[in-house]
């Protein structure tokens, strides 16, 4: 969670801990807050991968001629999920 806020004056003279949510509302009862903003945010990420080779060798004749069979393959699955909530005040 982040927050931020705007004050028409020094908020330190008046509250702890000016982001927190209480010491906010006790600013917007003195009139000093101009605004403010939390926002929260969660991610979630998930992957899943693979890959492979075949390879094929054969000998053709005895005087060293040969023939080469090669197979390659790879996959993959990603999935994300994002979720954000923001509040103005």
């Amino acid at each position: 969670m982040s927050s931020n806020a705007t004050f028409s004056d020094d908020p330190y003279q008046h509250v702890l801990s000016p982001l927190n949510i209480e010491d906010i509302n006790q600013m917007n009862r003195l009139g000093l807050a101009v605004n403010h903003e939390q926002q929260t945010g969660m991610n979630y990420g998930r992957s899943k991968s693979g890959n492979g080779s075949i390879q094929l060798y054969r000998r053709l004749n005895p005087r060293g001629r040969n023939i080469t069979v090669r197979i390659e393959g790879s996959m993959g699955d990603n999935q994300n999920r994002n979720v954000s909530n923001s509040c103005l005040g």
